[in-house]
């Protein structure tokens, strides 16, 4: 065989692809990963599998190419903890983020502009704008000074030559806008995909070009230059048929039709839009055609009756647009269901606390709670608020911890400090060009407000390096009431940053920290720590002929006596210059809880000190006693030639050598801070976890997992606000979320701001939680437009007109509402998150007002600010103190505290049991604080010195907090309306539990209180959750002497055997008490519920002085008793030990023998409050024996509880742990009166029963039972108006008519008002149940003048397991599921009515408001005595008064914390009457040709249904269709959605379809001619812009 050898070319016959490989085209090749490049990892040749994978021998299945998938310029996270943009190395520590290629915002951002359809930043910004730091139109900085807090990225990387500059940005910004392949054409013609386009068609917008306009004579662009936007929804359902019924004049027969119209007339909602594009009315509407048949000049039937309905609300404009439909914005920042994402670092408490790492939910254990070892002091273990392990216990660092300040400089208005011009022309010449930072403290009395002021004080710099009327280089003065900042500004420029006023006063005598910071590009204000103000640097950099002065004002001649330049009034500490700008951690770092930092010892990152003054702390600093001498020196420096020389403005005064001036002993000493660190409020107090043996294991726990959510199943919310929409939103397109009225966000606003004035102006009166950024109230712009106001009645003018000039008239309006309802919660619905917000009013309300003592601070002898000890302040009430353990025990209880010094005891080995004791309290409690200490805390706490009393040494904290009762009104107001709600809202009798004596008087008197002086009466009232309910049983089994040791862990628990678990950890409730008798000699009896240990109770004994008919109060003021509690020391038959001596007995839970003034009354039966009540001298009165408050009690012995590996013996079971449920049978708490057995009475034949004697009922009564249901509700309200020059124009009732209508609701008949209408009156109705905004209020306020107003409301009941599982902070059922509801309010336009007749372009102002809740403790108290025809007065008792709370609203927990009703819509109907029908024509003439042609090809007869041309969707037919359906009593369903029977619509009836039943009003029960002429009302007072 032969072989032939050479080239053979194929280029005749192609057989095969060119080229013959992928890796032959250059695009593939060109986007291989250049670190993986071709050909030297190609895996394999000619083409790749279909799958792009190929086996390897080494590295397995591997990808055939390794293609660029990002950008190569990344950001890197550094060691430092910022994000850096570009590479760097040398500092690269952990993630790098790549620029993508699929539109996120990693490290590129965009904007867009609209009117230029532009993507991006105008040509003028540099391209490091497009760095995602910080806000759109924030440029990084450079190196340190590039930080910005918050965003993803920190700083730019401008350091590496090959990764800075414009470039890298540049190329990041084409590869995220195009991918790597650059500006395909693929790309090219999918503009759709652009992200432009993707924000037009998501927001629903229409992007036209202008029209052109000439810019050269004879020259007209071909295109517009800019674009107009238009928001235009892709589809509405506003229009829907008309309704006409005629009669055939021939026969008498009625037809109904049902025409299209509206759908006829209209094209954009924009009408600006339809203009543009030229756009009319397509054609005309069959109604014309109808008109004439009854209307024109030779007419063939009468009209009946025409209706026109059309939806009003929400606007056509805003109909389905996701800024209507959703809350953009919304976020429950109190729940996540991953619990790592719950996890949070450095935040705030409700105390302000910074707080290392916690949860967002409150009731959240430490983080990894099953294996995470025990947690150390500090608030770094990631716990919920109520769960916190600072609050208790710190490092272990006394009281008397170093001391950075004690003295400071006081000026006068003539003294001032000067650096020497050296100095000032060199270090401290800190100009707008670079980046500095000044700190200091001060504290003044005055305010400062310049020339011509009566006080004579000017406006004075604490810091200035500058001339008068030139711009400073640095300026920081006292300016009025507040603080004035300007780095390079024209003096008196709006650029300066101000922060304080009047109503914020900084001249109060309160030491504060000050921190300005800034850089070329921004200035920011710190006072306390905390951001107040910010702004941009000017351009100046000062002058060199001054110096630096202190306390002084900017002059070039400083010697005058002019009172307008005289200086800065008061003190000044630890003033210092730093070089660089510090963060907002670096100002809270400073602040250091309002305790000075000793600042050259004091580290910050990036941050040096150029200058620092100790004012007068240095040894060398002083003495500023003659006129011109003295210094304070410079601490940076060895030298003195950055030292402060003492100066005044006027030799012939004394200046610093003023008595009381100069260097004092007055300094802002923050005692807490180095003791306790932070706190809050706490719940579950921790404890130091011990062994068996008691000796403890050097960790503190008493946390439990919270587990109510996994063993209910149920958690408090979504994770998301799409989640929680999920399943309405695509069953409510046309509806819209709607504005509310929430009394309790402007609450502090009217206390504090204006003055309890609820009738001053508030713009911002309406609110939507998570709505749009940027308009989330009625004080935002285009707010009323989106949310609020209705469309007008569009189509409907022309047809009114036409039918009015033939003598029909509109004679009847309804309004249908129609709501979708599912419970959404606000921040501080759930009770534990509502707690931690009353305990945060409570510190804000009183704090400054706290006077502190502590260890090391009475050594200065001198006062010191708010948070010293507030911890000790708050201990009483929330940490745990009366709030919480009264939760955990399901009634009231109060809580023991130290008023002077006391004893402790140290751990002491027992050799009889080898255990080891506690740190305890050995000495008794000087004062135990009431329950109403919660609401009335002036009344019992004012003037009582509370020492802190914790005795464990890493707890402990040498001081006493006493409080004068000042402060704000708003804490107040908020607690009685939670503790006053709690009860009526969850409790089946919605109150307390009361049991009532007998009337004594006429009433009662002569069956009971005769007594015989020869007798003692005597009763117990019983507390009990234990199987064993008498004393006499306990004494038959209670060994009264001596006890075997190894029964110390026996408490009374073993012989009552309770069968009700509440809360089980008893060291929960307070620290350990010095005991006898028991396991580790410790007790907490003074803290724990009286019936903790199953059985308590108080004997009453009265003895009369003479046989008669007594009255109540005189039973009362002679009775005496004693008190008798199972504890945990049971075997101490003798109360020795302080636990046994200071037990918290019955009185602390439970109100004995108030004494109540009875009044016969009648109620009215909207509110349920006493409409009259009779009061005369034969008034009787009766003794009431009732708990001071409870809480839903449920059973816990079931339930289990996670164990974690360190801690388990600490853990509690109990509410707001687990999963409780409702207490069955016998089990539970029950308060009772018994008579005592025939075998305890000491002579039984001389002893009587006073319960008896007193009628009280001896039956057991179970605490805290969960009512079977409770109705929740909210409404609707829909003002009609007409704009009138700008204005809304409301319209007038007149008020007699709302006194009649008041009158007819309580039953009586009116006298004057003339007729009212059942609209009026049903008006009047709702308005008295729910929270009118004050300026609508004319129930609340007489002067308010009455317009109309519909009221739609909404109900819903809730279970009993709704309650339950609310109480546990778990979502209701209707939190998870929704309810379609419609309400429908109906009239005749007529006088005595809503409306008398139909304005043209009558629009509606729509809100929602909210049902009122209990305001008032003691009113709670008093509504729980209920008997009918009776309402009960507390009378003075124990020298305090039970007064109402003088304020016209209060907060309105839970209904303003929650939404019911989500989305809405409303539909306006209107009626035009016909007149009577004319003579019928002869029988058999039929129907005239024309109307016969006319039905024939275009409409159906009665059944409604259109046969004519195709309508819109949005028409509503009776047979349905994808907008809907109506049925033919005109109930639109939605499908798939519940309507409950008791809702249906009842057609012509004026109807209220409410909730809970149909209340049905005919609007027609009078006729006509009874009914006066003429309008309901003149239309009036309007307003403009808001201001309500």
């Amino acid at each position: 065989m032969a072989f032939v050898t050479g080239s053979v070319h194929d280029n005749y016959w192609v057989s095969h692809p060119i080229p013959q490989s992928d890796l032959q085209y250059s695009w593939l090749t060109a986007s291989i990963l250049s670190s993986n490049p071709y050909p030297a990892k190609a895996e394999t040749y000619g083409f790749a599998p279909a799958d792009g994978l190929v086996s390897s021998s080494v590295e397995g299945v591997v990808s055939v190419y390794n293609f660029v998938s990002a950008s190569d310029f990344v950001s890197y996270l550094r060691t430092d903890g910022n994000r850096v943009f570009g590479q760097d190395d040398t500092t690269i520590a952990g993630s790098e983020v790549s620029t993508d290629f699929v539109g996120m915002n990693t490290n590129v951002v965009e904007p867009i502009t609209s009117s230029k359809n532009v993507l991006g930043y105008p040509t003028a910004l540099v391209s490091e704008y497009y760095i995602n730091i910080g806000d759109l139109g924030d440029k990084p900085g450079d190196g340190a000074a590039g930080v910005t807090q918050g965003s993803f990225i920190q700083r730019y990387n401008n350091t590496t030559a090959q990764y800075s500059g414009v470039t890298s940005v540049l190329n990041s910004i084409l590869l995220h806008r195009n991918g790597p392949y650059g500006y395909s054409s693929w790309k090219q013609i999918r503009t759709g995909e652009h992200p432009i386009a993707r924000k037009q068609r998501r927001e629903n917008i229409l992007s036209v070009q202008t029209i052109p306009v000439q810019t050269n004579p004879g020259l007209i662009p071909r295109r517009g230059l800019d674009f107009v936007q238009y928001r235009e929804s892709a589809v509405t359902y506003n229009d829907q048929p008309l309704e006409l019924v005629t009669r055939d004049r021939d026969t008498n027969e009625e037809i109904k039709y049902r025409i299209t119209h509206g759908n006829n007339m209209s094209y954009f909602e924009n009408q600006a839009l339809n203009t543009r594009l030229g756009l009319n009315n397509r054609e005309g509407s069959l109604y014309q055609s109808f008109f004439d048949t009854y209307a024109g000049d030779d007419p063939v039937v009468d009209l009946v009756s025409l209706k026109y309905t059309e939806s009003i609300y929400p606007a056509r404009i805003n109909s389905h647009l996701s800024g209507t439909r959703d809350r953009l914005s919304f976020n429950y920042e109190n729940w996540n269901s991953v619990r790592s994402t719950r996890r949070q670092t450095e935040n705030r408490n409700s105390m302000n606390q910074l707080v290392a790492a916690s949860s967002i939910w409150p009731l959240d254990a430490r983080d990894d709670f099953t294996t995470a070892v025990g947690s150390a002091a500090g608030s770094g273990s990631g716990a919920g608020e109520l769960q916190n392990g600072y609050t208790i216990f710190h490092e272990g660092q006394g009281i008397a911890s170093t001391i950075a300040s004690t003295k400071s400089v006081r000026f006068t208005t003539r003294s001032y400090l000067t650096a020497s011009l050296s100095h000032s022309n060199g270090m401290l010449w800190r100009t707008c060009t670079g980046s500095t930072t000044i700190s200091f403290w001060f504290k003044t009395g005055l305010p400062h407000i310049g020339a011509g002021a009566t006080n004579g004080f000017a406006s004075s710099s604490f810091v200035e390096k500058g001339v008068e009327d030139e711009a400073p280089a640095y300026s920081i003065r006292m300016q009025d009431y507040g603080l004035a900042v300007n780095i390079g500004h024209p003096r008196g420029s709006d650029s300066e940053l101000r922060y304080g006023s009047s109503t914020n006063s900084l001249s109060d005598n309160t030491w504060r920290h000050v921190a300005v910071a800034w850089t070329s590009t921004a200035v920011n204000l710190y006072v306390n720590g905390v951001s107040v103000a910010s702004g941009t640097p000017g351009t100046s950099i000062g002058t060199g002929s001054t110096p630096v002065r202190l306390g002084g004002r900017a002059k070039g001649d400083i010697v005058t006596t002019d009172p307008s330049r005289r200086g800065y009034k008061g003190y000044m500490d630890e003033v210092t210059f730093f070089s660089g700008s510090i963060s907002a951690e670096q100002a809270l770092t400073l602040y250091n809880n309002g305790n000075p930092l000793d600042i050259p010892s004091t580290s910050l990152s990036g941050i040096k000190i150029i200058s620092h003054y100790k004012m007068g702390e240095d040894t060398e600093d002083g003495p500023l006693t003659a006129h011109d001498s003295g210094f304070i020196r410079e601490t940076n420096y060895a030298s003195y030639t950055g030292s402060l020389s003492g100066s005044v403005t006027d030799f012939s005064k004394a200046g610093f050598a003023s008595e009381g001036y100069g260097i004092v002993t007055d300094a802002p000493y923050n005692g807490e801070a180095g003791n306790t660190n932070i706190f809050g409020p706490l719940y579950a107090r921790r404890v130091p976890e011990i062994d068996p043996d008691g000796n403890e294991l050097g960790y503190f726990a008493g946390d439990t997992l919270w587990e109510a959510a996994d063993q209910s199943g149920l958690k408090p919310f979504y994770d998301t606000y799409p989640e929680y929409k999920e399943e309405i939103s695509s069953l409510s397109k046309d509806y819209t979320i709607v504005p509310e009225f929430k009394i309790s966000d402007h609450i502090e606003d009217y206390v504090e701001n204006k003055n309890n004035n609820f009738l001053a102006q508030n713009s911002s009166w309406l609110q939507l939680t998570g709505a749009q950024e940027g308009i989330k109230s009625s004080d935002k712009k285009d707010f009323y437009k989106t949310y609020s106001h209705s469309e007008f009645l569009k189509n409907f003018d022309v047809i009114k007109k036409e039918h009015n000039e033939k003598g029909h008239n509109v004679s009847n309006i309804t309004l249908k509402c129609s709501a979708i309802m599912k419970l959404l919660p606000y921040d501080g619905f759930y009770p534990a998150v509502r707690t931690t917000q009353l305990a945060n009013l409570f510190s804000s309300s009183y704090a400054e007002q706290v006077g502190f003592k502590t260890a090391a601070a009475s050594t200065l002898g001198a006062s010191y600010g708010p948070n010293v000890t507030l911890k000790t302040f708050i201990t009483p009430l929330f940490a745990p103190g009366v709030l919480y353990n009264s939760i955990k025990a399901g009634i009231a209880v109060d809580h023991p505290i130290m008023t002077s010094s006391f004893s402790t005891s140290t751990p002491v080995y027992d050799e009889s049991t080898t255990t080891t004791g506690s740190y305890t309290i050995s000495s008794s409690f000087g004062y135990r604080v009431p329950y109403e200490a919660l609401v009335e805390p002036e009344n019992y706490l004012a003037g009582v010195n509370i020492v802190d009393y914790e005795p464990h040494p890493s707890a402990q904290i040498v001081s006493t907090a006493s409080w004068d009762g000042a402060g704000k009104d708003v804490y107040r107001l908020a607690m009685h309306n939670f503790v006053s709600e709690v009860p009526k809202f969850f409790l089946d009798n919605q109150g307390v539990t009361s049991i009532v004596s007998a009337k004594d008087g006429r009433f009662d008197g002569q069956k009971y209180y005769n007594a015989l002086a020869s007798k003692e009466y005597r009763m117990r009232i019983v507390m009990r959750s234990g199987q064993v309910s008498k004393r006499r049983q306990l004494d038959l089994h209670q060994p009264r002497s001596g006890y075997d040791g190894d029964q110390k862990d026996t408490t009374g628990s073993f012989f009552t055997q309770p069968n009700i678990t509440m809360y089980s950890r008893r060291s929960a409730f307070g620290p350990p008490v010095a005991a006898d008798y028991i396991d580790y000699a410790a007790s907490h009896e003074p803290f724990t519920p009286p019936y903790m240990d199953g059985y308590a109770d108080m004997e009453l004994v009265f003895k009369p002085d003479e046989d008669r008919n007594y009255y109540v109060d005189e039973i009362v003021n002679l009775v005496t008793s004693s008190f008798y509690r199972v504890g945990e020391q049971y075997f101490n038959s003798t109360p020795t030990s302080p636990a046994r001596k200071n037990q918290m007995h019955i009185t602390s839970s439970v109100n004995v023998l108030d004494v109540l003034k009875v009044r016969q009354a009648t109620y009215d039966p909207v509110t349920g409050d006493p409409r009259e009540v009779k009061d005369d001298a034969d008034s009787a009165n009766v003794a009431v024996i009732q708990t001071k408050w409870e809480t839903p009690i449920l059973d816990f012995t079931s339930v289990s509880a996670t164990k974690p590996t360190f801690g388990s013996g600490s853990i509690s079971k109990g509410m707001w742990h687990q999963y409780g449920s409702q207490a069955m049978g016998a089990s539970g708490v029950y308060l009772e009166v018994q008579d005592l057995t025939e075998e305890e009475k000491a002579n039984p034949a001389l002893t009587g029963s006073l319960a008896e004697l007193m009628g009280f009922p001896k039956i057991p009564n179970k605490l805290g039972v969960l009512a079977q249901e409770r109705v929740i509700s909210e409404a609707i309200v829909a003002i009609p108006y007409v704009n009138e020059k700008g204005r809304k124009q409301f319209f007038n009732i007149s008020r007699n008519k709302i006194i009649a209508a008041r009158r007819k609701l309580a039953g009586e008949i009116a006298d004057r008002g003339g007729d009212v209408g059942d609209s009026i009156i049903d008006m009047v109705e709702k308005a008295q149940k729910y929270i009118i905004p004050p300026r609508f209020d004319f129930v609340t306020y007489s002067e308010i003048n009455p317009i109309t107003m519909y009221i739609f409301e909404f109900e819903h009941t809730l279970s009993r397991e709704d309650l339950l599982n609310i109480w546990q902070n778990l979502s209701p059922k209707i939190g998870r599921d929704f309810e379609h509801k419609e309400v429908s309010i109906s009239h005749d336009l007529a006088e005595g009515e809503l409306l008398s007749e139909l304005e043209d372009e009558l629009r509606w102002l729509v809100f929602k408001v909210k049902r009122k809740a209990s305001s008032n403790y003691y009113e709670m108290l008093a509504k729980s005595v209920q008997e009918e025809g009776f309402t009960f007065d507390f009378v003075r008792e124990k020298s305090k008064t039970r007064d109402k709370i003088n304020f016209d609203y209060t907060y309105n927990w839970p209904y303003d914390y929650f939404s019911l009703v989500e989305m809405v819509k409303m539909d306006a109907s209107v009626e035009i009457e016909g007149t009577p029908s004319q003579p019928s024509q002869p029988p058999g003439s039929g129907i005239d040709k024309e109307i016969e042609d006319i039905v024939k090809d275009n409409v159906g007869t009665s059944t409604g249904e259109s046969r004519g041309k195709k309508e819109k969707r949005s028409e509503q037919t009776e047979k349905g269709g994808k907008g809907g359906s109506t049925t033919s009593r005109g109930e639109e369903r939605i499908p798939g959605l519940k309507t409950p029977p008791s809702n249906k619509s009842t057609g012509g009836k004026s109807t209220d379809k409410s909730t809970g039943g149909q209340s049905t009003r005919k609007g027609t029960s009078k006729s006509t001619d009874e009914r006066p002429p003429g309008p309901s009302g003149n239309r009036g007072g309007g307003f403009k812009g808001g201001g309500f």
